[in-house]
């Protein structure tokens, strides 16, 4: 007696869940549309149900590319842009330099804004928004040194422009870090690319180096870094 009820409770369990999985799953053919928790979400899927009643699913390609190549990427790319949060990281790029570069190029130590052919580039970075309303994160790490106390100069350019987005120097002559942030709207979809100027108001700005000594066998380590941020 007992085992009977039991084999009954186990077999209405089992047409229970049943019914709940064919409520969730609706259709399973290759590039279907998933009904799940009372929402439609476009997958871009391949799947088969084997005899035994198990589903495999063997591609599952949730995108978030610039340029759609399936109409289940657009839609994807879609629902996933529009369901980001506020604040988070699209995407990062960046660039390192162990690179030692001698900056001829002086920088006048006056009240003006340094232009963009004063001063040599040292590095540079470029960044595709994927949307024109996102913040853009800047951030350099500028490691120089200049001879005889001299004021070395670290500008952030974007594209031709003529003038900064932001400066900071040193008075020193002794090897020094310039760090730069800078936040902006990114206004665009077109690629942007930042770039970094370094100079001396007297005589010579050393890249990655002291005093054109050559220290620490090529360590030393300047870079430049954009975030793209979901506003």
């Amino acid at each position: 007696m007992i085992l009977s009820r039991f084999i009954s409770v186990v077999l209405i369990l089992l047409f229970s869940v049943s019914c709940y999985a064919q409520e969730i799953i609706t259709d399973f053919t290759s590039d279907s549309t998933v009904t799940l928790n009372n929402e439609l979400r476009q997958l871009n899927l391949g799947t088969q149900i084997k005899s035994a009643g198990k589903l495999d699913v063997y591609s599952y390609n949730i995108e978030n590319v610039n340029t759609p190549t399936t109409v289940n990427q657009a839609v994807n790319k879609n629902y996933v842009d529009t369901y980001r949060h506020s604040g988070e990281i699209i995407q990062i790029v960046s660039t390192m330099s162990t690179v030692v570069v001698n900056c001829t190029t002086a920088v006048p130590y006056d009240n003006t804004k340094p232009l963009n052919s004063e001063g040599d580039q040292v590095m540079s970075c470029s960044i595709t928004p994927t949307s024109a309303t996102n913040t853009l994160k800047i951030d350099a790490v500028v490691f120089g040194s200049v001879a005889g106390g001299g004021r070395m100069v670290a500008s952030l350019y974007k594209n031709s422009d003529t003038t900064p987005l932001a400066s900071g120097f040193v008075f020193s002559q002794y090897g020094e870090v310039i760090p730069l942030v800078y936040t902006m709207t990114s206004a665009t979809t077109s690629t942007i690319t930042f770039k970094i100027n370094l100079g001396d108001n007297t005589g010579t700005a050393y890249f990655n180096d002291y005093n054109a000594g050559g220290y620490y066998g090529g360590a030393l380590t300047s870079s430049l870094s954009i975030a793209e941020i979901k506003t």
